[in-house]
């Protein structure tokens, strides 16, 4: 008997607690504020260094900052590594629009057209509740037009170093005029060197002799790419295997700024903004 009457207390006391607790009201979606994204801007072509803007509205106030950002799309495209330069995109509270600006970088790597896939939108969960399911990412898919240096041959080597562990510097020797740049002498991987210029006078028409040194090279084979830039956009992409125990079978030619031997990959004559240039690795 006491044991019932125990179990018939703690009931009325649990049932106390749920009567006395606030249930919140289920809110219906389809009040839910509707998020419309959308650009004036003209993407249909696009290249290095554009800026587009992007305008954010929504059909009612909400009482919290809400932050908008881009991410990769699903599915085959991709950004291709790029890293945007974004500016703006919070939708400050009791407001119905903001703008989110993103800019396409300028790398000065000469490449061929690459893909940019994303979407933009507000992906913090706390934030996406709130919005209309209707609610949609602007979605961009477009190819973007590589941008070369209007006044310089642009040359850009990349070599595979999955472990980090190798340094090829990139020198320029002038046949005429000697050691010309060390430019591509940094350590980076990628090396850039746009020091064969036409905005430096006519001095500088001259052929130039670019050669890899192997500053820091371990033994065995080492793929590169060499990519060379045209001041009209233009592309040319070159791809040899380094490897030190063949140096007797490349052409070798003197940096005489550093007293140190480079191994030739391209041959360049330069006559004002023209550049013929030939891979002689």
């Amino acid at each position: 008997m006491k044991n019932i009457l125990y179990i018939y207390i703690a009931v009325a006391f649990l049932s106390s607690c749920v009567n006395e607790r606030e249930v919140a009201p289920i809110m219906d979606p389809t009040t839910k504020p509707l998020v419309t994204i959308s650009t004036d801007d003209d993407l249909t072509s696009v290249s290095e260094g554009d800026v587009f803007t992007f305008n954010v509205m929504t059909s009612k106030l909400m009482k919290e900052n809400i932050a908008f950002s881009y991410k990769e799309s699903e599915g085959n495209a991709s950004v291709e590594g790029m890293d945007f330069d974004v500016s703006s995109g919070v939708l400050a509270p009791y407001a119905f629009e903001t703008t989110f600006t993103l800019e396409i970088p300028m790398d000065n790597f000469p490449q061929e057209t690459t893909k940019l896939a994303i979407e933009i939108g507000s992906y913090e969960l706390a934030d996406t509740w709130q919005f209309s399911p209707e609610s949609e990412p602007y979605m961009v898919d477009v190819d973007v037009k590589n941008v070369n240096d209007p006044d310089a041959l642009t040359i850009g080597v990349i070599w595979d170093d999955p472990e980090h562990v190798t340094d090829f510097d990139v020198l320029v020797e002038a046949e005429d005029q000697g050691s010309w740049s060390n430019q591509g002498a940094t350590g980076a991987n990628p090396e850039i060197d746009t020091s064969i210029r036409s905005d430096y006078g006519d001095d500088t028409d001259d052929t130039y002799l670019v050669g890899l040194d192997p500053y820091d090279v371990p033994d065995g084979d080492i793929s590169f790419k060499v990519h060379v830039g045209y001041p009209n956009g233009d592309v040319e992409i070159f791809e040899g295997t380094f490897n030190k125990a063949d140096l007797s079978t490349y052409i070798a030619d003197d940096f005489t700024a550093f007293g140190s031997t480079m191994y030739r990959i391209l041959r360049v004559v330069q006559t004002g903004n023209t550049y013929d240039v030939t891979f002689t690795f």
